[in-house]
């Protein structure tokens, strides 16, 4: 596993809107507050701006090549913004949504058709059914978590999204930092074993915690 997946130099956030409490508009906040300094790009079709960012109707629409987008829409319209991404030929995929495997068969189906499409073009794929990741060192919170107790020389790798939020906010009182955070969701494609073997090449990083179900 490269590790410039968890360090895109572009991310389009798809499903943003005006409403602030929306999953989608708190991970462009982050992403945004957290010190991010690559190219972000809002993408919803009814608007022209977000959160002072020029927002596209589609991943499509954006003209500039994009190394990674993030989902955070109901899963019934995760598959079309899928088809897009194959066709921009971006690098990797985060799947916030749920409605997949974890909730039956036909959930299981339509997250099969989904990894099989990314697989076939190698766009790598965290999720679906996560919290996203955080990557401290190059400044990324692509998660919608409160907060990110910022940087340390711990690696943690989580299964549960509700569990990863709450050793987020156990951490920020304990004041205990992270290099990165990456929540699998159902790791339909990248896995633990991918993220720990590249841990573990990681000087900086001198302790890895896990959570799997």
């Amino acid at each position: 596993m490269e590790s410039s997946i968890l360090s895109p130099k572009s991310i389009a956030i798809v499903g943003v809107s005006q409403d602030s409490e929306k999953i989608s508009s708190v991970i462009l906040k982050n992403l945004i507050n957290g010190g991010y300094n690559g190219k972000i790009y809002p993408v919803n079709p009814k608007y022209e701006e977000l959160q002072g960012r020029k927002a596209y109707p589609d991943i499509l629409a954006i003209p500039e090549d994009v190394d990674m987008v993030c989902i955070a829409i109901p899963y019934q319209f995760v598959e079309d913004v899928v088809d897009q991404c194959v066709e921009k030929k971006v690098k990797s995929v985060v799947i916030i949504s749920a409605g997949f495997g974890e909730v039956g068969p036909e959930g299981a189906e339509l997250e099969e058709r989904i990894t099989t499409k990314l697989k076939r073009e190698n766009i790598r794929l965290i999720g679906p059914n996560c919290l996203g990741f955080i990557n401290n060192k190059a400044k990324i919170n692509l998660t919608f978590a409160r907060e990110n107790p910022g940087e340390g020389k711990i690696a943690f790798i989580s299964q549960s999204g509700a569990f990863c939020t709450a050793i987020l906010d156990m951490a920020c009182e304990k004041r205990l930092g992270f290099s990165h955070v990456v929540s699998i969701g159902n790791k339909a494609d990248i896995h633990e074993n991918e993220l720990m073997e590249m841990f573990v090449a990681d000087n900086d990083i001198k302790a890895i915690a896990l959570y799997l179900e």
